[in-house]
């Protein structure tokens, strides 16, 4: 007998998954994003509130030990720049790369600030598939700005942060976890985050909630937000496309 499932199957696929699981009582674990459409994913979030279920959403980079560093470092930064770059591959094509890639950080910056995003300018274009492959998002949450760059299309991989507030700048690398940052009037100091599969622990989390009865880290309605946030980014990509 299962008690719960973590659903990693193509994101065209979540809401009928998720729908189905949850109609038969199952504890749910959808990776991000929670569905392809916000309008269903509200739906998803009515039913799951009628039943004594754990309803959660992957947004695993939560988890990331180089992201929680640099939060800790600047908890209300002035500016974040976030690069997400991978080389092309034949996967996730279902979605734009606004939902396969730039969702993590509309859902980082939130959850950093807990804070509505403003989106200020969003452009893209597609070369490599059929949908968005790179976008550039710019925008403000509270009085903090941000910029988001994502890509499918590039030659090399990036993943990184770089944000400052007024005493402290800081650059992690998600990948190696190696973090640069610099107080005022102090030397740049470099140091090395001790890793962690944040896949594993957003499984954990989902695990632990389910055994403790409570609600997960990741409320599925912070999920819906980045899925509307995205959503909106391309609807301004598409209409300069």
């Amino acid at each position: 007998n299962t008690d719960g499932v973590v659903i990693a199957s193509s994101t065209t696929t979540h809401f009928e998954l998720s729908d189905f699981f949850l109609r038969h009582d199952k504890h749910v674990n959808v990776e991000k994003p929670i569905c392809h459409d916000s309008m269903k994913a509200k739906y998803l979030i009515d039913e799951f509130s009628e039943k004594n279920l754990v309803f959660t959403v992957g947004h695993s980079e939560r988890f990331n030990p180089g992201f929680l560093k640099i939060k800790e470092l600047i908890p209300r930064p002035k500016f974040i720049q976030i690069k997400r770059f991978n080389p092309f591959k034949d996967r996730a094509l279902d979605v734009s790369v606004v939902l396969d890639l730039s969702i993590h950080d509309l859902d980082l910056i939130h959850h950093w600030l807990n804070q509505e995003l403003n989106i200020q300018s969003a452009v893209g274009n597609i070369q490599m598939s059929s949908k968005l492959d790179q976008v550039m998002i710019s925008g403000k949450c509270g009085d903090c700005h941000f910029s988001i760059e994502s890509s499918r299309q590039s030659l090399n991989s990036e993943r990184s942060i770089f944000a400052f507030d007024h005493e402290t700048q800081a650059r992690v690398d998600l990948a190696s976890l190696e973090i640069s940052f610099q107080m005022k009037k102090q030397p740049v100091g470099n140091l090395v985050i001790e890793k962690a599969d944040h896949l594993f622990l957003e499984n954990l989390e989902f695990v632990s909630a389910i055994v403790q009865s409570r609600k997960p880290k990741i409320d599925p309605l912070a999920a819906v937000k980045a899925l509307a946030w995205a959503e909106h980014v391309e609807s301004q990509c598409n209409q300069k496309t």
